[in-house]
């Protein structure tokens, strides 16, 4: 691997990436919804709410496999799982961003016939792909990161101090930081994927939004009580996702071949 190529490749996206509005909206907007929602959400909640029969249910679900929860007063137990679920949503951006990053930087060099130019150079395949992938991964990332940190904070001094504790645990930890940036691989390579096939980068990206399923349907097992993220599944999370990124992996590999590429992506 010659990496003084993939720094050109990286520098490239970054500036190209900088430039592109949507990208940034695509990343910006879900992450401010997905942190006003559940803050709104815990502050309009009254002592109804705490009794009522599928909150409770729900409650007692969380609790079992968080017996700290016990500990607290009702109306804390029904706050923290409404912002363990909802946090779930953080990993939208990752995957929403990866997604659309890739898109881009391959669907959108194809129509500006930007790509072929490249390909012609000494750069290898494999270090194309790995100076975008990485811009398309480390950005989002951060995005999510950031925000999470941002989200942290804004619970801490204006809801209550005493739930911080329940999304810095061991599970979220690795929601956060482990698993996010194997669901922005899977982003990735779903993007890349799909852009292989497309010469519209909003086409692919519709078509490419089937990739925010799965996070989409680890949302909804957590908000009905079948599925509670604590340790043990996530760590069983991180490895589904580690498996799919193998396989997307390889088939992007077989997908990206140079001559293929330069007669065919016309």
């Amino acid at each position: 691997m010659r990496w003084h190529y993939v720094r050109a490749v990286l520098t490239k996206e970054w500036h190209e990436l900088a430039r592109q509005r949507m990208i940034w909206s695509a990343m910006l907007i879900p992450l401010l919804v997905t942190m006003v929602i559940p803050i709104i959400t815990v502050r309009s909640m009254g002592a109804e709410e705490a009794l009522d029969r599928d909150t409770v249910e729900l409650v007692s679900r969380f609790t079992a496999a968080i017996p700290e929860l016990a500990a607290l007063s009702p109306d804390l137990q029904v706050a923290v799982v409404m912002l363990r679920m909802f946090s779930m949503m953080f990993l939208l951006i990752p995957v929403v961003g990866a997604l659309n990053i890739a898109t881009y930087a391959i669907v959108g060099e194809k129509r500006n016939r930007t790509l072929e130019p490249v390909l012609t150079t000494p750069i290898r395949p494999q270090e194309l792909l790995l100076g975008k992938s990485i811009a398309a991964v480390v950005i989002p990332m951060l995005t999510t990161w950031l925000g999470y940190v941002l989200y942290i904070f804004i619970i801490t001094f204006f809801l209550d101090a005493r739930l911080r504790p329940y999304l810095l645990d061991t599970a979220s930890l690795l929601m956060i930081f482990v698993l996010a940036p194997f669901v922005a691989l899977f982003g990735l390579g779903g993007g890349m994927i799909v852009s292989t096939r497309a010469n519209d980068v909003r086409a692919a990206q519709q078509v490419g939004g089937l990739v925010v399923l799965p996070v989409v349907a680890l949302f909804v097992g957590q908000a009905l009580g079948w599925l509670i993220f604590d340790t043990w599944l996530m760590l069983l999370a991180i490895a589904g996702a580690i498996v799919l990124d193998i396989v997307l992996l390889g088939i992007n590999v077989a997908l990206f071949d140079t001559e293929r590429i330069l007669t065919r992506w016309t």
